[in-house]
C-alpha cells in the first residue's frame, strides 16, 4: 500500500539525522507524496534550514517545534498536533530518539508509526548503566506502538534484537547520498595553499567526544617527515584537545564549514570515532574514490572492507590508524587500487536506494 500522507517528525535537525531526514523529505516531495514536516529548531543547522525553505517553496507544510532534546510536559502538546496532521492511511515517521518518541505516541492503528533510531541511544558509550536500563525499557514500550523500525545498518538492527525487539519489526535500509557537488581538486588545494603532490588526509566531524578528533591528529603524526597535510572540518567542545595534539604538525583547521564542496581536495579520509551508526562521511569518501582509514565502530565494516577499499583498526588505536595511513602514503599503487575499489563499494549507498527501501517499509507498515 502507498501512504495517503507522510508526516516526518525530527528534533535532531543537524548532522547525519538532519541530513537523512532532509534528503528523504525532498525526495518524497519530488515524487508527489503528501507531506508534513515537524522539525526541532534548537539544534538546527544551515543545511536543514535550507531544506525547510525548499520544501515550503514547494507547498509542503513545515511546522517548527521549539522543543528540548528531552521532552517536557509543555512539549507534549505536539503529540496532538502531529496526530491531527496525519489523516487515516498516513505514515508517521519519527527520526532519532526524540522524534521517535513524539511520532510513536501520536500514532494509531489507522496511522502507523515508523521509527528510524539513527543509533539507539543505549548504543552510545557515554550513556551510564542506569540510563541504559531506563532507555531500554522505554524503547521496548514504544516498540509495541511501532509498525516498523528502520535501522540504517545491520549493526544497529542486531542491537535492536538484543533489546528484545522482534525481527519482524526490524528492517535495514542503508543511508544513501545523491552525487556530491564538489569544487575541483586544484581550486580547493589552492585555497589551502597545498600543492598537487601533497597527500591530504581529511577529517570531517564534530569536535565532540564520540568523534575523538584528537585521535585523528595523533594518528596523522605517523606521517611526520612525509609530504602530507591533515585538513580538519569541524568544531566543538574538544577544540582544546585538538590544538594541544597538533603541536608543529601540518594541520589545517577549517572550522564548522560546509564540507561537501571541499571534499574533492582530499586524498584519504580518516575517521577516528569512538561510536557511530552508519556515517555519511565514509559513504561520501567512497563515492569520490578516496581510500578510508577508520576505527572499527558502528557499521564501519559494513561500508569498508579491510584491505580492499580501506583499512579498519580498533577504536582508540592511534598507532594502528597511523600505520595504515603510512601504508597508503608510501604506496601509490595501493592508494590507486583502494580508491578504485572504494567507488565500487560506494555504489551501494545511493539516495534512490534509500528512498525506495523506505517506501517499501511504509507499504509493509500499512498492510
Amino acid at each position: 500500500m502507498t501512504p495517503e500522507h507522510v508526516v516526518l517528525v525530527v528534533e535532531a535537525t543537524s548532522g547525519g539525522c538532519g541530513r537523512h531526514t532532509g534528503d528523504l523529505a525532498l525526495e518524497l516531495a519530488r515524487r508527489g507524496f503528501g507531506l508534513t514536516l515537524f522539525y526541532g529548531t534548537r539544534r538546527i543547522d544551515a543545511r536543514f534550514r535550507g531544506i525547510v525553505s525548499q520544501l515550503e517553496a514547494q507547498g509542503v507544510t513545515c511546522r517548527a517545534m521549539d522543543i528540548a532534546q528531552k521532552p517536557t510536559v509543555t512539549d507534549l502538546k505536539w503529540i496532538r498536533e502531529i496526530r491531527a496532521a496525519a489523516p487515516p492511511g498516513s505514515i508517521i515517521h519519527g527520526q532519532a530518539t526524540t522524534g521517535g518518541f513524539y511520532a510513536r505516541l501520536a500514532a494509531s492503528r489507522s496511522r502507523p508509526a515508523v521509527f528510524t533510531p539513527h543509533s539507539f541511544v543505549m548504543m552510545m558509550p557515554y550513556v551510564g548503566d542506569r540510563a541504559r536500563v531506563v532507555y531500554g525499557q522505554m524503547e521496548r514500550f514504544l516498540a509495541r506502538r511501532t509498525a516498523r523500525i528502520i535501522c540504517v545498518s545491520k549493526f544497529e538492527a542486531e542491537h535492536g534484537r538484543t533489546l528484545g525487539i522482534g525481527s519482524d519489526k526490524l528492517r535495514v535500509v542503508y543511508n544513501g547520498i545523491a552525487p556530491l557537488k564538489c569544487l575541483g581538486r586544484a581550486t580547493v588545494r589552492a585555497e589551502w595553499g597545498v600543492g598537487p603532490e601533497t597527500l591530504v588526509v581529511g577529517f570531517v566531524g564534530r569536535f565532540d567526544p564520540p568523534k575523538n578528533p584528537a585521535l585523528a591528529v595523533r594518528a596523522f603524526e605517523k606521517l611526520r617527515g612525509l609530504d602530507a597535510r591533515l585538513v580538519m572540518v569541524g568544531s566543538g567542545s574538544l577544540q582544546g584537545e585538538v590544538d594541544s595534539a597538533m603541536g608543529d604538525l601540518p594541520v589545517t583547521l577549517l572550522g564548522g564549514v560546509n564540507a561537501e564542496p571541499l571534499l574533492g581536495g582530499l586524498d584519504v579520509h580518516l575517521m577516528s570515532s569512538d561510536a557511530e551508526s552508519l556515517p555519511y562521511v565514509l559513504i561520501e569518501a567512497q563515492s569520490l574514490g578516496q581510500p578510508i582509514v577508520t576505527t572499527d565502530v558502528g557499521a564501519a565494516r559494513e561500508i569498508v572492507t579491510d584491505g580492499r577499499d580501506g583499512f579498519v583498526r580498533p577504536a582508540g588505536d592511534a598507532e594502528g590508524l597511523g600505520s595504515a595511513l603510512r601504508q597508503i602514503a608510501e604506496n601509490q599503487t595501493l592508494r590507486n587500487r583502494l580508491g578504485q575499489e572504494a567507488v565500487v563499494a560506494g555504489s551501494r549507498f545511493s539516495l534512490d536506494r534509500m528512498v525506495e527501501g523506505t517506501l517499501s517499509v511504509y507499504s509493509e507498515a500499512l498492510s
